[in-house]
């Protein structure tokens, strides 16, 4: 049995939303009602496989082109972006976080990688093994960053990270050892508008309405504040990156921290109801 939503979009056309966290985006485009096609798709997410990372890599390197955070990243005085080392250090970082995603059953997708998703699950109970390849996995992305990575990307870098860290947990404290934390939504540019990310995000609010719990994302983009209003995210803090950094030339970049509250917290929905089971979807 699958899980799916189906989307009738009504309008195409230039200028409308987009949906973007922390590099990836889908448009939610917008025109006359007069003379748009309607076309409807059964939208059916997955649990994302091995063999979709290919695509899942080629999907986020087409979606962050133009995400402020992705440039303030990769522009930088001593900036290695042309180099081979540079473009597969950056590959190789991108392969590991979602095969690592994929092990820990937190990586979802549509379309074998067209548009994906990732899901923290706090109460995800880790083995022994997990713990180990949890290291392991923090060491590899660390070595592949020092030898990819030139100087000033590795201080942005880490003043991203720090500033996350110190934000989310002066504004949300422990309440993140229980909330679902949503990542990495990503739609390949053509695909984007038929509903994808909108099918995707749902998992994330699906779980927390059944458990009654909160969920929790951070965007790197201003534009796609209105997209994560209609699922219910509300700002509960902003902080900026390149703000007192005298090698960026550009404004600074806003980082948001949303929160939204479950709907029906008291409800006893069963999570495979809302498809979140694993072995739901088939």
């Amino acid at each position: 049995m699958s899980v799916y939503y189906t989307f009738c979009p009504l309008h195409s056309g230039p200028g409308a939303s987009q949906d973007t966290l922390c590099g990836a985006t889908e448009s939610k485009e917008t025109d006359s009602l007069l003379y748009a096609p309607i076309v409807c798709e059964k939208v059916t997410p997955q649990l994302m496989q091995y063999k979709d990372v290919p695509k899942v890599y080629e999907t986020i390197e087409k979606s962050i082109a133009a995400d402020p955070l992705d440039r303030y990243m990769s522009n930088t005085p001593d900036n290695h972006k042309k180099t081979k080392r540079w473009k597969a250090g950056r590959k190789a970082m991108i392969y590991l976080q979602w095969y690592k995603a994929i092990y820990d059953e937190a990586a979802w997708t549509v379309n074998r990688g067209e548009s994906l998703i990732g899901l923290g699950d706090p109460t995800r109970k880790e083995s022994p093994l997990d713990k180990v390849l949890g290291s392991l996995f923090v060491q590899l992305i660390k070595g592949i960053r020092d030898l990819a990575e030139s100087k000033e990307q590795r201080k942005r870098s880490t003043e991203f990270m720090n500033k996350a860290m110190n934000t989310a947990k002066e504004v949300l404290g422990d309440r993140t050892t229980k909330m679902i934390e949503v990542s990495g939504l990503a739609t390949t540019p053509e695909r984007q508008g038929r509903g994808y990310a909108t099918a995707l995000a749902h998992l994330a609010t699906d779980l927390a309405d059944a458990r009654g719990v909160q969920s929790w994302l951070m965007s790197s983009n201003t534009i796609n504040r209105g997209f994560y209003h209609e699922l219910g995210f509300e700002i509960v803090a902003t902080f900026y990156v390149g703000n007192d950094n005298p090698t960026w030339n550009e404004p600074p970049v806003p980082i948001d921290i949303m929160v939204r509250e479950p709907k029906g917290a008291s409800s006893s929905v069963d999570e495979k109801a809302v498809g979140l089971d694993p072995g739901f979807l088939v």
